[in-house]
């Protein structure tokens, strides 16, 4: 148990910024693929994922930059995030607002409140579950849209021809 408590924080600080590295790339690609150049300077992106407040709204305006462009859609008008962007979003604001209610709650004294505490950070452990399960599924969905894989090709035998020295034993 002690090694996860130390290990769970490394694991989240790298895929952290790995998702930020992504989404600066991303959000280049998609400009690139559209013709146009990237609606956010980059320390704007890095900005909005980690300063408090303004990382409510940046990362999903930014994924939902990255898709309209991806979809080819024209600059001019403004991005509508997928259905699935959306839930993204919401689980993402869900988190951010819990993990400050859950830090506020350590501050406050008592048994009944170390009780509740663990009940948040029981749910909070959850949601964030959730979250990073839906965050691989958009990250895939934009990866795919930015460079789709060419699909292979099946090969399919229709016939077996023998060759020309098994065919007059074949016959025999």
């Amino acid at each position: 148990m002690e090694t996860t408590g130390r290990v769970a924080p490394i694991l989240t600080t790298v895929c952290g910024s790995l998702l930020i590295l992504w989404s600066v790339r991303a959000a280049q690609a998609a400009g690139q693929r559209a013709g146009v150049r990237p609606a956010r300077p980059t320390w704007t992106i890095v900005a909005g994922w980690l300063v408090p407040g303004i990382n409510l709204s940046v990362p999903g305006s930014v994924l939902a930059e990255i898709e309209h462009a991806a979809l080819g859609l024209p600059p001019q008008r403004r991005p509508r995030p997928s259905r699935l962007l959306l839930v993204w979003w919401a689980l993402w604001a869900a988190s951010v607002v819990l993990a400050f209610v859950v830090i506020a709650w350590m501050f406050r004294g008592g048994v009944q409140a170390l009780a509740d505490g663990v009940v948040l950070h029981a749910v909070l452990d959850g949601l964030a579950a959730v979250t990073a399960v839906v965050t691989a599924r958009v990250v895939v969905v934009l990866t795919r849209l930015l460079a789709p894989v060419a699909p292979r090709r099946r090969e399919v035998l229709v016939q077996v021809r023998p060759s020309r020295a098994e065919a007059p034993a074949a016959l025999a």
